[in-house]
């Protein structure tokens, strides 16, 4: 049965020790899911604004495709505009503490991550993760917030130095919108890059708790991700 369609029965290890301190006091807190056997190369899940039981369920079917994986709350990783929230201030040396702490860890392959993110969280990875190949082998996003980067998005592109998919939906009216998603696909860049469109679908898609909700679309938003990281960071190594 395929890893996308099983009854999952994934290992959960709940992580409430914080990595570093963060922003303003703030504590980055993660959910670990390990592979049903062996060890798997890591890959890292930054969640969308709606916190990581939003993206839950997409960690848990990465996990039985055979990875390791590091939930955590986007908003952790990047400072969001307008809000006041500056817990995303140290987004990057949390990533790397994140992504070095998983690779000592007895139920993950030792080497690079993946990194995978959902709009705040995509954004963060685009901006911390797709310009470092020394520690990350790819990065996911879908409907990434691309507005706390600035307005330079063929210069963004410019610095991709790993494997990126994106994920975008053409209807999304808050914070990834068509055009801007649309000059990101068509900007050269120096790294392989794919996207993907949902013309039907917009903001947060995949969450179930919000009226734009879009099974078919989640669905098939998941498989190509999970394909995409199969093929180019595996979980068995390379």
């Amino acid at each position: 049965m395929s890893p996308f369609h099983c009854s999952l029965q994934v290992a959960l290890a709940l992580s409430f020790a914080a990595f570093s301190p963060g922003a303003m006091g703030q504590q980055v807190k993660t959910e670990v899911l390990v592979p049903n056997t062996g060890k798997g190369a890591i890959a890292v899940v930054l969640s969308s604004n709606f916190g990581p039981s939003a993206q839950r369920d997409f960690a848990q079917q990465l996990a039985a495709a055979g990875y390791y994986v590091v939930l955590a709350d986007g908003r952790d990783f990047l400072i969001a505009l307008g809000g006041g929230d500056f817990r995303g201030a140290n987004g990057a040396s949390e990533l790397r503490r994140i992504v070095s702490d998983a690779q000592s860890a007895a139920q993950a392959r030792p080497g690079k991550a993946a990194v995978v993110g959902f709009a705040i969280g995509g954004g963060a990875a685009l901006k911390h993760a797709a310009s470092t190949p020394d520690d990350i082998a790819a990065a996911v996003v879908l409907y990434p917030n691309l507005k706390p980067l600035g307005s330079d998005v063929p210069g963004l592109a410019a610095q991709f130095r790993v494997p990126v998919l994106v994920l975008a939906a053409e209807r999304d009216a808050v914070c990834c919108h068509a055009g801007t998603m649309q000059l990101l696909a068509s900007t050269p860049k120096q790294a392989p890059f794919e996207f993907v469109s949902f013309p039907d679908s917009g903001h947060a898609f995949d969450v179930k708790a919000t009226p734009g909700y879009m099974l078919a679309d989640a669905q098939a938003a998941t498989k190509k991700a999970i394909e995409f990281l199969l093929r180019v960071h595996p979980p068995a190594g390379q």
